[in-house]
């Protein structure tokens, strides 16, 4: 068993936005097809698109709209372009540094995700 697994036995909707958020594409596609709503609120906000667009995972963000999650789904009153929107311009000012994929990385990942939901909107 690997680590979402054993975190979310239940297949939940949480287990799956924390996937989606890593990056972890084979077990999205697990909860999805245990039934798991793909447009379900995580327990601290945000859809499993919304929380893929956030960390510029554009291979997951793709995969859940091909597997029909809602774009314009609101949480507090923001879609997952919203998101990545705020996100874009707070990694560009500088107020997020570091990472991962350094800044320029972030801001390529984050531009291929507001590119492709803005064209699917």
């Amino acid at each position: 068993m690997g680590f979402f697994e054993n975190m979310f036995p239940q297949r939940s909707i949480n287990g799956m936005c924390l996937a989606a958020a890593c990056g972890d594409l084979r077990v999205v596609e697990e909860f999805l097809d245990s039934g798991v709503d793909i447009d379900g609120i995580h327990e601290d906000g945000g859809t499993a698109l919304m929380l893929a667009a956030y960390r510029g995972n554009i291979e997951i963000v793709k995969y859940l709209v091909d597997r029909g999650a809602d774009i314009r789904k609101k949480d507090k009153g923001v879609t997952a372009l919203d998101v990545v929107n705020h996100v874009y311009h707070q990694w560009h000012s500088n107020k997020i540094s570091g990472g991962k994929y350094g800044k320029d990385g972030m801001l390529i990942r984050l531009d291929k995700v507001k590119k492709y939901l803005t064209e699917m909107m």
